[in-house]
């Protein structure tokens, strides 16, 4: 469904896909439809990579290159606990909640230990509180780490680079082919419709192939163009 957001669609794509023998042993996504917790679904349910930008982490200390950030932190998980950069250990930690109702894990130092710090201006900018961390269960915050160091690497930039055709493709068939708008009423005459388009765009391709018609190129705005001449 068009008010469908994608993050709602990946599993309900993959427990589709399953019964057929047809999931890819790569599933290329953008960043909006990766996630700790379907990294590691992908991976033990379905034994796919699920390959995508992951969001990074949004607290103040990961864009400060001074500050302590949550990898700064010794996190054990076998005995619950949390050592931070200088050396004091909070355990046990307490299961909590997300906004979305998603299993987290809160882990909250002494205050007495955050007081008498001598670096907490690196860590926190409460006055009186203690630094708080909020983490994933173990399989995800691991899945997350290593999605986040992966996606830095000139490998990840290769193979991501095929999901360029999947955009170019929607793109395609959006603004060449007028799937914006549907000329039926109807989920059945509109899903009827897009099996139309997409068969117009394979024999538009195929025409294009006979008659060695190169593909279009990447369209940068002018913004893009000025910046790259810089």
């Amino acid at each position: 469904m068009a008010t469908d957001q994608d993050v709602t669609v990946v599993d309900a794509i993959h427990h589709a896909l399953a019964p057929y023998h047809r999931l890819p042993d790569v599933h290329l996504v953008d960043g909006a439809s990766t996630s700790g917790e379907k990294l590691v679904t992908s991976q033990h349910e379905y034994q796919m990579d699920l390959m995508g930008p992951m969001r990074q982490d949004q607290s103040w200390q990961a864009h400060d290159a001074q500050a302590f950030a949550i990898g700064h932190f010794q996190i054990d998980w076998d005995q619950e606990s949390v050592v931070c950069p200088m050396g004091k250990q909070r355990r046990p930690w307490k299961p909590s909640k997300g906004p979305r109702g998603t299993p987290t894990l809160q882990v909250t130092l002494y205050r007495k230990d955050c007081a008498a710090c001598r670096v907490r201006e690196r860590c926190t900018r409460s006055p009186t509180e203690a630094r708080g961390l909020t983490l994933h269960p173990q399989a995800q915050h691991l899945a997350l780490h290593a999605a986040r160091e992966r996606q830095h690497t000139e490998r990840f930039k290769e193979d991501y680079k095929r999901r360029a055709g999947i955009e170019g493709t929607l793109s395609q068939a959006a603004f060449a082919f007028g799937m914006r708008r549907t000329r039926y009423r109807g989920l059945q005459k509109t899903h009827f419709h897009h099996l139309a388009t997409a068969m117009a765009i394979n024999r538009q391709r195929f025409v294009d192939w006979v008659w060695a018609i190169p593909p279009s190129k990447t369209r940068q705005s002018h913004f893009a163009r000025l910046e790259l001449a810089a």
